[in-house]
């Protein structure tokens, strides 16, 4: 079983934002449906999307706040990360 902050699991974000910022397209909405469409087989709702750029912003404000910059791989990654942990990404029903 892969746990939540494996090592490979945070990999597999890393190289997946890489690949996202390397062939996606620039607006938030459309990286979003990228992963999505790779992950779920299935286009994100409007909460979805509306749900990911919220979390996205909290993160660069909490990392803004700890003082820390950061590149917009590590949101991408930090996003990726939380995805691969969803239980319907997990889970096949």
């Amino acid at each position: 079983t892969i746990m939540l902050n494996d090592p490979f699991v945070a990999l597999m974000a890393d190289r997946t934002a890489a690949r996202l910022l390397a062939t996606a397209e620039k607006p938030a909405e459309a990286r979003i449906r990228w992963i999505w469409l790779r992950c779920f087989s299935r286009p994100p709702t409007r909460k979805e999307i509306s749900d990911a750029t919220d979390f996205m912003e909290t993160l660069k404000k909490t990392y803004a706040r700890n003082g820390q910059t950061v590149s917009e791989q590590v949101i991408w990654k930090d996003y990726l990360h939380t995805v691969f942990n969803l239980k319907s990404f997990i889970f096949i029903s």
